[in-house]
């Protein structure tokens, strides 16, 4: 059996005992359309068809599953959910759809275009589960996945995003099939005639246009270098985070142009006139990273979850030879609180769960080393990318990215410190879990990269300029990769003086690499480290016993 049969088939299960609870069988009859507001975009129409998912479980769930993850513990209005964005994201692609509709006549969309594009748009995220990216960075690198994605690339040449492809899968099941089935056997909320097309909304939500190209922009659209997602993500992290990032919506999709590619596709792009909507957008992100996405109380909570499950846990999710793939959908699909009474349940007389005890108390991990090209000795002698410094420094990177060999790397860390620690009850408490290594990726902007800008007649080709040609976006990551990115070494108050230490003798002795005294002032914590207690030998506020 396939990777993509088996996927299918357990899937299956784990769609049909969560459908089976909607009750709106029994009302389906009664079923209108709703008006919901949102404070991003206002007003948004919702049809019967549209408010019957909406209220199925497989959607509902996303209320409960937080949209920037763990951020809610720096930013605590960051409560938004997957849910909110749903609505957002459809209210988006309905914007746009009217707009391309009232700007290209020729080539406007269809009203069976439109219901499948915003079901598209209601469906994108449902293959998320808690704390969103947190979780993906989890199971994406196990070998059920990787085999999964190899199989799909083989079959579409398509990299999805993990819960894209999870979401295309789910949309894929028979028991999704037959839920569709019930509702086309309502007159009272179906349209006359429409016929909905599970597949076509499945290849929306990946950007799979290759076998529609004279209808690419549609997809380009739910899942392209612009699209709804990412508009409506902009603007509802950085609203409910507090902070004052913005762009001109309305100047992008009315200026937005349906171009011809070599290929015969035809695609979304923007003219060089409106360059600066698109520069916006790219501003937007590159901030959101800096403030979000990459800070590092933020880094550290989402390291803790993720090596609670992949490093410490004995569940199912650190085997990769797990019985079947049933037994990882019903565990890494909860949502936020059905993490929190799963493990409630299991805590009980346990002490393996701490680093979750610690989480949803915010007792994070605090720095105790931070990396960065330019916190190198000597870095302005050497900043040449070819220099020995830097192929030592993007060893480093690979490394602590990889997570087999970063258990490694903390395994050694562990034993270095528990010979560095004098005795006493300090070094007795002291344990694996109270270190950890997080190496974040660089800001990713490999789909703008791809577009084309139409310019004027007399300066373009065929089919305009690369998008790199007029924005140099290519220097502005290497920018923040190069000054703004920080790998980070962490550790539990008490035991930071001593992983500083460890961390900075492993990586003059390893890589060949020294770092100036920024590495140590940015962890911002005194000498006298050494000295503290951590916070189960100062406090009696936990027990190891206690549940979350």
């Amino acid at each position: 059996m396939t990777m993509i049969n088996q996927v299918l088939k357990e899937l299956d299960l784990w769609v049909g005992s969560i459908i089976n609870e909607y009750s709106a069988f029994q009302r389906m009859e009664k079923i209108r359309e709703k008006v919901i507001h949102d404070p991003i975009w206002g007003t948004t129409q919702f049809s019967p068809i549209e408010v019957f998912f909406l209220d199925c479980p497989l959607v509902q769930r996303l209320r409960d599953i937080k949209q920037t993850g763990l951020a809610f513990l720096v930013y605590p209005t960051a409560n938004h959910t997957r849910f909110d964005h749903t609505l957002g994201v459809m209210a988006l692609v309905q914007r746009i759809i009217e707009t391309i509709n009232h700007r290209f006549r020729m080539n406007s969309i269809t009203e069976s275009e439109s219901i499948h594009m915003r079901l598209a748009a209601l469906f994108h995220d449902v293959g998320h589960a808690f704390f969103s990216h947190a979780s993906e960075r989890i199971y994406s690198n196990k070998e059920f996945y990787k085999k999964l994605k190899y199989e799909f690339h083989c079959l579409t040449q398509f990299k999805p995003k993990p819960h894209e492809l999870i979401s295309y899968y789910i949309l894929k099941t028979n028991s999704f099939r037959r839920l569709v089935d019930r509702l086309v056997r309502t007159p009272s909320i179906m349209i006359e005639d429409l016929d909905i097309n599970i597949d076509f909304i499945c290849d929306l939500i990946i950007g799979l246009w290759t076998n529609n190209p004279s209808r690419r922009f549609l997809y380009e659209i739910i899942n392209g270098p612009l699209d709804a997602d990412k508009l409506d993500y902009l603007a509802r992290d950085a609203y409910f985070a507090g902070l004052s990032v913005v762009y001109d919506l309305e100047r992008y999709i009315n200026t937005v142009s349906l171009d011809k590619e070599k290929d015969n596709s035809k695609a979304l792009r923007i003219p060089l006139p409106s360059i600066n909507a698109l520069e916006q957008i790219i501003l937007s992100k590159m901030m959101l990273y800096s403030y979000i996405y990459h800070h590092h109380k933020i880094i550290s909570a989402e390291g803790m979850l993720r090596d609670q499950y992949i490093l410490f846990s004995s569940n199912i999710l650190v085997k990769d030879n797990y019985p079947s793939t049933s037994c990882f959908f019903n565990e890494i699909l909860k949502t936020d609180s059905e993490l929190i009474q799963y493990r409630n349940a299991e805590l009980t007389g346990k002490d393996d769960m701490i680093l979750l005890r610690m989480l949803f108390r915010r007792i994070l991990l605090k720095r105790a080393f931070c990396v960065s090209r330019v916190f190198v000795k000597d870095y302005q002698k050497e900043k040449n990318l070819n220099s020995e410094m830097s192929k030592n420094f993007g060893r480093l990177c690979s490394d602590m990215q990889d997570d087999a060999n970063r258990a490694i790397v903390l395994d050694e860390f562990y034993n270095t410190m528990l010979k560095k620690i004098p005795s006493g009850p300090k070094k007795d408490a002291f344990r694996i879990e109270f270190i950890s290594i997080q190496f974040p990726e660089s800001p990713d902007f490999k789909e703008v990269t791809k577009l084309v800008v139409p310019v004027r007649e007399s300066w373009q080709t065929k089919n305009g300029v690369p998008f790199k040609s007029v924005f140099p976006l290519t220097e502005w990551v290497n920018a923040y990769s190069n000054f703004r990115w920080i790998g980070y070494f962490f550790a539990l108050d008490g035991y930071r003086y001593y992983f500083a230490e460890v961390v900075s003798t492993y990586l003059k002795k390893k890589y060949d690499l020294e770092f100036n005294e920024i590495a140590h002032k940015m962890c911002k914590f005194p000498e006298e480290d050494k000295i503290h207690l951590p916070w189960f030998l100062s406090s009696l506020e936990l027990q190891p016993s206690l549940p979350l």
